[in-house]
């Protein structure tokens, strides 16, 4: 009879952890003088010795799902219609991984790790601008380090964060090397500290092949009262009959990220544009003031447009499925007979004969006549809403049948405003805001050379570019192949804005400030750790309630483990002893002799001598130098005829499905049992 007693080596500085030869969890031992084995034999484990350190288990198949918006199972306080089902809202369950960084196989990795993994699959998943990345993530909860051993381990805290509304968080203009131009534009772009000035160095006429675009690269608008400011004073012609009034045609507006090598934000995805309703140029902006001329000539006139669902299918022959998505005017002048929700009439001549903003009635602002000396435009971001708003530093002028606009006042042009008390149409007003259009830019568009506009933001530094698939969910949807998605949320009720009388009116909810805070109004982060159905959908595969402490949910909100600490800033805490160790059985294997098992759960052959118990004979299944001796040894024979030479052993550890098990650290001890057998060959 013959003990061998085998192990790996113990210097890991000599050996790496994952190296073939030496691991914890498969090495290779050699003798220097060979022993002889004589023949029908046998081989059995008589004792075991390993250091298991609690490795937690990762792979691209853990998953966990973010959302951001009205918590769908309580619709909102005070939200009419309701927000009670995802096709109801304006965002999306944000599918999230413990960062992998590329690695297709799974991984052992300890507790701190997976904490910060865990932290990296949040922030990925919540592309916010006013997200906080440096205040919010997953922690250990009094954890002891990287080790997961002890009682003070208690569980996990995931953490959301805003950041706040204080001008010093803010970038506040774009600098020159931060623009975009698309090729073949004629633009020049200069920055004085304060803001960017883009001025057009040649003329080109309105029409889909004007290059003479720009677009910010890095600064999204942020959504908690944050704006883009164009100052048009150097568009005015200054000559003629009307010097006050601008003589060429222009485009100003915000749009999303778009993916691609360098973001060509000319067409947006699924934009048709042939059905475009605002502008010859076919550009895709998701917001946009335009100016043009209605023939080729005459005066221009002020159209307010946004990025809409085309539902002209079975009425307009230039329809395309492939392209649902259509640039669509706002009718900011004109609200079918009805009292102007802005409050009154102010942009139109009211039906009862009160005087408005623009002469004329029902019609576009004339831009080429001015009156009312309109010098600066803004978007003005509130959460879901966005305003279009002017600017006269002057003040307009009144005539027979117009009031004229104060000075120095930024005055509604359109936005979501007291709409029910005004009784406004789905075509009046801006679309809300929702996830695919969360980060936001400014894109110009000029034709005259000589022209330029001056542009400030109030917007936010996320230390990325626009079309960065980490830091935007419409992004990585379309660069993952997944822009149906997209398309879902683009194309919902609240995007369809058709002339439809007593039609739905999606309530857009905006945002408030107290002490220096901003609150996005009704808005929750929601932690999906399991299936979410029926208002989080599709959320089936989350799979990591269990690992994380959160056996009892599967939607974490604010109706559950939800803790406000400071501000609008809140956290979730687990309510059971997460499951993080892989608890499958483990087997030791002897690789390189004749001795064979069987495993029936592969169907296959085995080279399994052991199967080693959950605990150790000390009762413990994670720490070091854990020891198992079985009580009765279970021996395999070789199967050998003739004597055989002992000079090299190969000992793995695997589990049922005969993978390697890679949580074992240190040295490694395996004594193996040789003797000759009882019973003679062929016998088992």
């Amino acid at each position: 009879m013959s003990l061998v007693v085998c192990s790996n080596k113990q210097d890991s500085r000599e050996y790496e952890r994952f190296g073939e030869d030496q691991a914890s969890y498969r090495f290779r031992n050699h003798l220097k003088y060979g022993v002889e084995i004589p023949e029908n034999s046998e081989v059995a484990v008589q004792s075991v010795k390993i250091n298991k350190d609690g490795l937690i288990k990762i792979s691209d198949f853990s998953k966990f799902y973010q959302y951001f918006g009205v918590n769908l199972r309580t619709t909102g306080p005070d939200i009419a219609p309701p927000v009670n089902s995802i096709e109801r809202s304006v965002g999306w369950c944000v599918r999230c991984n413990p960062d992998m960084f590329g690695q297709v196989a799974p991984e052992y990795v300890n507790l701190g790790e997976f904490a910060s993994r865990m932290t990296r699959g949040m922030r990925t998943g919540m592309p916010h601008p006013d997200f906080s990345r440096k205040d919010s993530g997953c922690f250990v909860r009094t954890g002891l380090g990287n080790e997961t051993t002890g009682s003070g381990f208690t569980g996990f805290v995931f953490q959301y964060a805003w950041l706040p509304v204080d001008i010093g968080d803010f970038q506040t203009y774009t600098p020159a090397d931060d623009w975009k131009i698309k090729n073949g534009g004629h633009l020049t772009i200069e920055d004085d500290g304060t803001k960017a000035t883009i001025t057009c160095e040649a003329d080109t006429p309105s029409s889909a092949l004007n290059n003479n675009v720009c677009w910010g690269n890095k600064y999204p608008v942020s959504h908690m009262g944050g704006y883009v400011e164009f100052n048009i004073s150097n568009l005015f012609s200054n000559t003629g009959a009307h010097p006050e009034g601008v003589n060429s045609d222009f485009q100003l507006g915000i749009v999303r990220g778009i993916p691609g090598n360098d973001g060509d934000q000319s067409k947006l995805p699924f934009m048709n544009p042939i059905q475009d309703r605002v502008s010859r140029n076919q550009q895709g902006y998701d917001y946009v003031f335009s100016v043009q001329q209605r023939g080729e000539t005459g005066n221009r006139f002020l159209r307010l447009g946004h990025f809409v669902a085309d539902e002209s299918e079975g009425v307009d022959e230039y329809y395309d499925p492939r392209k649902p998505l259509r640039m669509e005017q706002i009718d900011y002048y004109k609200d079918e007979g009805r009292d102007n929700y802005n409050g009154g009439g102010l942009w139109r001549k009211s039906i009862d004969g009160a005087v408005g903003y623009i002469p004329g009635g029902n019609d576009a602002y004339n831009m080429s006549t001015n009156v009312q000396k309109l010098d600066k435009f803004r978007f003005l971001v509130k959460n879901e809403r966005v305003d279009f708003e002017c600017w006269s530093t002057t003040g307009g002028t009144t005539g027979p049948n117009h009031t004229a606009i104060p000075a120095n006042t930024w005055v509604l042009l359109a936005s979501y405003h007291n709409v029910g008390a005004h009784q406004a149409q789905v075509q009046n007003i801006p679309k809300p805001s929702g996830i695919t259009t969360w980060n936001m830019y400014p894109k110009v568009l000029l034709t005259k050379s000589g022209t330029s506009v001056d542009v400030i933001q109030k917007s936010r530094n996320t230390n990325s570019v626009q079309n960065n698939p980490d830091r935007d969910w419409y992004c990585r949807m379309m660069r993952e192949g997944e822009g149906r998605l997209t398309l879902d949320v683009d194309s919902r009720y609240m995007y369809q804005v058709e002339e439809n009388p007593g039609g739905e009116i999606y309530n857009q909810l905006s945002y408030e400030e107290t002490d220096g805070i901003g609150y996005l109004y009704d808005y929750v982060p929601i932690l999906i750790v399991g299936d979410g159905a029926p208002q989080y959908i599709p959320t089936s595969d989350a799979n990591m309630a269990s690992i994380l402490g959160f056996n009892s949910h599967s939607v974490l909100d604010d109706t559950y483990a939800f803790e406000e600490m400071f501000g609008n800033n809140v956290q979730y805490v687990n309510d059971t002893q997460p499951d993080l160790l892989d608890y499958g059985s483990m087997f030791v294997r002897l690789d390189n002799f004749t001795q064979k098992s069987y495993n029936a759960g592969t169907g296959r052959p085995s080279k399994i001598l052991y199967h080693m118990p959950r605990f150790d004979t000390s009762n413990r299944d994670i720490g070091s130098a854990l020891y198992f001796e079985p009580q009765q040894r279970s021996y395999v024979k070789f199967n050998n005829p003739d004597k055989l030479t002992l000079n090299e052993l190969n000992i793995s550890f695997c589990d049922n499905q005969e993978r390697l098990v890679e949580d074992l650290v240190g040295q490694t001890i395996v004594v193996l049992h040789i003797r000759p057998s009882s019973s003679p060959l062929g016998k088992m």
